[in-house]
């Protein structure tokens, strides 16, 4: 039986193998600190504990170093409590992020229709359904389908790949700066053939 919990109990650390930790008997939270972890606000959780998944419904944030991202609900799936001596804690395996989705991270941002956030290879994935997902980095746009951020392990991106699908193919506009027209250098003339002028 699905459990709930207030937003004054929130926001709720989900940690992985960095130190994010989520009690879940008797469905105490422990905030995580400040400098690590995944932390979760939301209007509302909702916690399956049989089917190891937390939903997170009603102005999602998730903010992980300097990531943050928003979405209309957020399901993060976990893996079965250890048995060692922190026996409450769970390591998260994936985020799925629905309806609204925004991503932030240093300089660039992302939008979509979904995400999906794979923990353990580090990889995020914006999917347009109505739309193409998009990435703005400055001045340039990225639009696809499906598009994939590889990131270090310290949240830094590494990679982009975007796929195109039934409606449009991918498309990136790259901001362009006139340079300023320099004179070109003097050439030196060759010395005439046969010794000195």
């Amino acid at each position: 039986m699905p459990r709930h919990l207030p937003r004054r109990l929130l926001p709720l650390a989900i940690g992985a193998a960095a130190g994010w930790f989520v009690a879940l008997a008797p469905l105490a939270v422990t905030p995580a600190e400040p400098t690590s972890g995944l932390v979760i606000t939301s209007d509302r959780l909702e916690v399956d504990d049989k089917g190891r998944i937390a939903t997170f419904s009603g102005h999602v944030l998730a903010v992980e170093k300097t990531m943050r991202l928003n979405a209309d609900q957020m399901i993060v799936h976990y893996q079965q409590p250890g048995t060692g001596g922190d026996g409450q804690k769970v390591k998260v395996r994936d985020v799925e992020a629905k309806g609204h989705v925004t991503l932030e991270q240093a300089n660039y941002r992302g939008t979509a229709d979904l995400a999906t956030y794979k923990m353990g290879s580090n990889v995020i994935e914006l999917i347009g359904q109505g739309s193409n997902a998009v990435v703005l980095q400055g001045e340039n746009r990225l639009e696809g389908e499906r598009i994939q951020l590889f990131l270090t392990p310290d949240r830094r991106l590494e990679r982009v790949v975007a796929n195109s699908g039934n409606r449009k193919r991918v498309q990136a506009r790259l901001a362009t700066h006139a340079q300023e027209a320099k004179p070109a250098a003097p050439v030196a003339s060759p010395p005439p053939a046969g010794g000195t002028p």
